[in-house]
This record gives C-alpha cells, sequence and structure tokens, in this order.
C-alpha cells in the first residue's frame, strides 16, 4: 500500500508542476504577487518626503498660482452678494492693480462674463494687453541692436 500512495502524490506533483511549465498564466498565485508587487510599488511611489513637499509649496507660492489670496476675501464676499454691481468688481481690480498677471486676467475674465457690454471693463482690458505686448515687443526689439 505505500508504493500505491507514493505513486498518487508523485502523479499529483508531476500535473502541478506540468500545468506550472506548460502555461504559466494559469498559475492562480503569479498573478496575485504581480498585483501585490504592484500595490507595494504604487504605495511606496506615493509616499514623498518632508522635504519634497515643501519644495513644491515653496515653488507654488512662488510662481503665484493662487488667484485669490486671504486679501481677496472681502472683495469676494461682497461680489457674492451682488455679482452684478460693477463698482464691487472695479473696486476689487484696483485692489488687484499689483498682483501677477494671471490673477488680474482671472477678475477681468469673470467680470466680463457678468457685464458683456461693459466699456468700462473693456477699456482696461484692452489698456492691459496693449501694455503687455508693447513690453514684449520692445524686449524683443532690444536683443536685435
Amino acid at each position: 500500500m505505500p508504493t500505491t500512495a507514493m505513486k498518487g502524490q508523485k502523479k499529483k506533483t508531476k500535473t502541478s508542476s506540468s500545468s506550472s511549465s506548460a502555461n504559466p498564466t494559469t498559475d492562480s498565485t503569479s498573478p496575485k504577487r504581480e498585483q501585490n508587487k504592484k500595490k507595494e510599488e504604487s504605495t511606496n511611489n506615493s509616499v514623498k518626503p518632508i522635504e519634497e513637499v515643501l519644495t513644491v509649496e515653496e515653488r507654488l507660492k512662488r510662481e503665484s498660482f493662487f488667484l485669490i489670496t486671504h486679501d481677496d476675501i472681502p472683495y469676494e464676499e461682497d461680489l457674492l452678494r451682488d455679482q452684478y454691481n460693477i463698482k464691487s468688481w472695479l473696486r476689487y481690480l484696483y485692489h488687484k492693480q499689483n498682483a501677477n498677471r494671471e490673477s488680474k486676467i482671472f477678475i477681468y475674465e469673470r467680470a466680463l462674463k457678468v457685464f458683456p457690454g461693459s466699456y468700462k471693463l473693456w477699456k482696461q482690458v484692452m489698456q492691459k494687453k496693449t501694455t503687455f505686448f508693447l513690453y514684449i515687443i520692445y524686449f524683443l526689439n532690444e536683443g536685435s541692436y
């Protein structure tokens, strides 16, 4: 009897080894291992050191990607109360006169959506654009002399 049990065990090992060597994709453990490896790699990549996070925040502050700052909150609240008051928009734009170009464009676009026919707003937008293009032309021509 021990000989028959051993033969059966050998058959089982042969069938399992033959199936895994013949078709490796049918092995149920290999895809799970690959998935676990991918999960471990993704978790390792998503965790960043504190130094990298701080440098990104500093870079964002330096490049001024924040279009609405804490100083703008009273103006934004005023616009929430009455967005159809052109004086509120003009006060807000006056407040942002020393801000970066992107934040001013952001406010001008919002104001022009509310007042598409406002002469004052369009005149200011066109003046800003012409001065910007004049500066570009000046600096481009400055290098050619």
